[in-house]
């Protein structure tokens, strides 16, 4: 026991400190500051949309994240680390997917301000081709003001495949 909370600890310690974000999160005060640390989410799959290998899209979330989407990242991150498998999140929230070319352009962005805070949705898709029909996706991102900084505190996804919302992913029991 005493194990996985030093275990737990740690991890969060390294989501809290850990920032290579342009924009810091101290930065966070306006709709554009939201625009563009979200714009930044989306940096290394259009310029990298050959590699195929992204961030781990967690972790970059968690960057800005809220201390309670924050811990559910945590809870995922530490159980894939125990159990070498996944657990709760199998697709990139980021993305909404597990498969994506951008093609090297970005998704259309574009801000909502709410009674609760500041909603950034970037809208993207592909056409039909021979092998898939059209697929259009648009990922919210739900920004909450907590007196000093906006601090995100969800990501939904309406997709072509689906709909998801990740805090209520993370939340389930494994």
């Amino acid at each position: 026991m005493l194990k996985q909370l030093v275990f737990w600890t740690m991890l969060m310690l390294t989501i809290s400190n850990h920032s290579d974000s342009a924009v810091a999160q101290s930065e966070l005060q306006t709709a554009q500051d939201l625009l563009a640390v979200v714009k930044q989410f989306y940096e290394p799959y259009v310029t990298n949309s050959d590699s195929g290998n992204p961030p781990d899209a967690l972790l970059v979330l968690a960057k800005v994240a809220t201390p309670h989407l924050k811990w559910l990242i945590a809870r995922d991150e530490a159980c894939e680390d125990q159990t070498h498998e996944i657990c709760w999140i199998d697709f990139d929230p980021i993305v909404g997917a597990q498969d994506y070319d951008f093609g090297g352009k970005y998704p259309k962005f574009s801000e909502k301000i709410t009674r609760t805070g500041i909603v950034v949705v970037a809208k993207y898709g592909y056409p039909a081709d021979e092998f898939s029909p059209a697929r259009n996706y648009d990922i919210y991102y739900d920004f909450i003001f907590d007196g000093k900084k906006y601090l995100l505190s969800g990501v939904r996804g309406n997709t072509t495949d689906g709909r998801y919302d990740l805090v209520h992913v993370l939340s389930e029991k494994f």
